[in-house]
Parts: C-alpha cells; sequence; structure tokens
C-alpha cells in the first residue's frame, strides 16, 4: 500500500475524509505512521542478514577482537547472531556481546582479514512512500494503519492536554493581575461644615440688626420729618395768609399807617417758626442717614461673613468631588477585577472541556495501540523486562 492509500485508510478509520474540515494534517499522519512502524518493528522486527568482507580498521586494535559494527549495521534493532568462519560445517556463531558500537567477542578467536563474516540481525521495516510500499508483508498494512489511528488520537489528546494547560495557566495570570481592591474613605467635611454654618449664624445676626435698623430708620428718621414737613407747610400757609392780610390793609386808608408793618411782623414770625421746623427736618433726615449708613456697616458684615461661609461649603464641595471621583475609580476597579474573574471562570471552564475531550481522545488512542499490538500477536499480560540493549530503537 503506498503512502497516499494509507493516509486515506487512516482517515477513514478516524472519520476525518471531509477534505474542507480535515482534521488532521499530512505530516501529523506521516508521523503516526512512522511511529507505528516504529513500534511494530520493536514487537516484530525484520529478520536479516549481511555479509561482508574483514578489514584491518574493523578492528579497533590487533589483539583485543573488539569488531566495529555501527558502520556496517546501520539502524537496527538487536544483533542475534554472528557466523564466523562462513559455511562451516557445522556453522560457527562466536560468543559476542554488543558494546556501543563494537562487538565483543569473548573466548579464543581468531579472524583473518580479507575472510567474509556474516551477521544476522533484526532490523526496523521501512515504512510505505508515494512511491513505493513498505518492505513488511503487506497483510500487515492493517495494523499500521490501526496504530498509526491510535497514535493520530493520541496527538488529539496531547494538543488539548496542551490548550488545557495554557487555558489554566491564563486563568492564573488573570488571577494574579487582580488588584488589591481599597474602599475609598468619606472625606472628613463637619470642620468645614461646622464653621460655614457659624458664620451663616453669624451673618444671620448682623441682617438682623440691619432690619432693626432699618425699622428705626422708618420711625426716627423719615416719619418724624414727614410730620415736620407738614407743620412747616402749615407755617408757611399761616406766614403767607398774614403776608395777604397785611398787604391788604396797607392800602387801606381807614386803618391807619403801621397796621401792615404789624401783620408783616407776624408774617415774620410765622416764616421764622417754618424756618425752624425746616431745620428740624434736616436734622432728622440727617439721623437718618446716619441709620441708613448703620445699615450698609451690618449689610457688608452679613455679606462678610457670608463670603467666609462659601469658602468652606467650597471645600467641603471639593472634598465632596474628590471623594466622588474615587468612588468612580472603585467602580471601574469593581468592574476591572469582575472581568479578570469572569475570564478566568470561563479559561477553566473550557480547560475542564479540553480536558474531557482529550480524555476521549486517549483512551480511543489506546485502544486503537491495543488492538493494534495484538493484530501483531502481541499481548499485554505477556510483556516481560527486557535489556537495554534489546530495547534499542
Amino acid at each position: 500500500m503506498l503512502l497516499s492509500a494509507m493516509r486515506q485508510a487512516i482517515r477513514i478509520e478516524l472519520q476525518d475524509i471531509d477534505a474542507e474540515t480535515e482534521v488532521y494534517k499530512e505530516e501529523e499522519l506521516d508521523r503516526a505512521i512512522t511511529k507505528a512502524g516504529a513500534l511494530m518493528s520493536r514487537l516484530i522486527p525484520k529478520r536479516d542478514l549481511l555479509e561482508d568482507t574483514l578489514e584491518a580498521t574493523m578492528f579497533s586494535s590487533a589483539n583485543d577482537y573488539k569488531l566495529k559494527i555501527s558502520g556496517m549495521l546501520s539502524d537496527y534493532v538487536r544483533l542475534e547472531k554472528i557466523e564466523y568462519p562462513v559455511d562451516d560445517t557445522p556453522p560457527c556463531y562466536p560468543t559476542f556481546e554488543v558494546l556501543g558500537d563494537y562487538a565483543l567477542f569473548k573466548g579464543a578467536q581468531e579472524f583473518t582479514t580479507g575472510d567474509t563474516i556474516r551477521f544476522i540481525y533484526l532490523k526496523r521495516w521501512t515504512m510505505p512512500t508515494l512511491a513505493a510500499i513498505g518492505d513488511y508483508p503487506t497483510h500487515l498494512d492493517e495494523a499500521i494503519i490501526i496504530g498509526a489511528s491510535g497514535e493520530s488520537l493520541i496527538y488529539k489528546a496531547q494538543l488539548y492536554t496542551k490548550q488545557a494547560v495554557d487555558l489554566i495557566t491564563a486563568s492564573g495570570t488573570n488571577i494574579a493581575a487582580v488588584p488589591t481592591f481599597t474602599v475609598p474613605t468619606a472625606p472628613t467635611i463637619t470642620t468645614n461644615l461646622g464653621v460655614a454654618i457659624a458664620q451663616l449664624v453669624l451673618a444671620s445676626a448682623e441682617f438682623l440688626k440691619d432690619t432693626s435698623n432699618a425699622l428705626n430708620l422708618n420711625s426716627a428718621g423719615i416719619t418724624t420729618a414727614e410730620l415736620e414737613l407738614v407743620q412747616t407747610k402749615a407755617e408757611l400757609t399761616t406766614a403767607l395768609g398774614y403776608l395777604t392780610s397785611g398787604a391788604a390793609l396797607i392800602n387801606s386808608a381807614t386803618r391807619g399807617s403801621n397796621v401792615g408793618e404789624i401783620y408783616g411782623q407776624y408774617a415774620n414770625a410765622a416764616a421764622n417758626i417754618a424756618g425752624v421746623s425746616a431745620k428740624i427736618v434736616d436734622a432728622y433726615l440727617s439721623i437718618a442717614a446716619t441709620l441708613k449708613t448703620i445699615s450698609d456697616i451690618y449689610a457688608a458684615t452679613g455679606n462678610g461673613y457670608i463670603a467666609v461661609a462659601v469658602q468652606y461649603l467650597n471645600e467641603v464641595e471639593k472634598e465632596l468631588d474628590k471623594y466622588r471621583l474615587q468612588l468612580e475609580a472603585s467602580n471601574q476597579n469593581l468592574t476591572y477585577i469582575a472581568r479578570l474573574l469572569d475570564v478566568s471562570a470561563r479559561y477553566e471552564t473550557s480547560t475542564k472541556q479540553l480536558l474531557e475531550v482529550a480524555g476521549r481522545y486517549l483512551a480511543d488512542g489506546q485502544s486503537k495501540i491495543q488492538e493494534f499490538m495484538m493484530m501483531l500477536g502481541y499481548k499485554p499480560e505477556f510483556v516481560s523486562s527486557k535489556s537495554s540493549s534489546e530495547q534499542r530503537a
């Protein structure tokens, strides 16, 4: 069976026959065939013989009979017999032990350069290529197909196990990246707030003084001034009456010459009274102006207290804004932590799924390998311990 046909047979065995969704690459199948062939070569290696002519360079020295076999027997599994001299009757098989690249002969054995030596050994089977079939019996094609299918399944088990390890490693990395969460400390605003409240209380007291002073201004100044103006008007009216009366009498021939003067004096007296009332009005208006100035002082003082209160309230607002930003950052941190933990949880879920799939592939692969070995006549319950030289690949 050529390599192309064996690949297709393995794909059928694995149900990987859809060209658009192939799971296995050709190089994976080729590697599986090579491994199955290597295992078959260990269990039922190919028996072969090789004849060669002895040369002086084959021995390490002229006296110790250490024959270098690595150049003659390449890729062999085990050296079973060495026949020397060849075609003797009965055949002569010297006792030897393989030591590294050499066959170390035991006992009295003499070798002659130019003689023929025969090696009977076990070697690997050659696997099929695109141009040639393998050198093993064709009935073993089916065993190779089953064995390679098992190896292919085990490859996928290894792949999914590696992916699971990568995911659990990524999960661990995510968890390690989770930052320490610290709840921000609420700001202490009672001091600033207390000062602001105290300033507002002082401002309120000043405004109460201003209000009381305004009432005094109204009662002590403006109202009294208004009354005085009314009185002044009355006095002026009286004085005008006197002047009017006096003017009529001055021209009267029947009342005498000094009557107008007398009435003029009355008019002057009334006018003087009106002048005094006007001065009183000015005095009350001056008092009102003074009270207005005091009111302005009270208002300015109250506004000053308010300005100080506003400064402290601004500090309170700054602290609260800072705390709000810290809370927002804390919430973002919590969101980031939750995202990391969610990703880790999904990694762990995917890890479990991958390991379950890997377990199924591994079980199927081992079952195929078991079937392959039984097809070769090998039963695991009869396994015995072998020397390292017998297990050489």
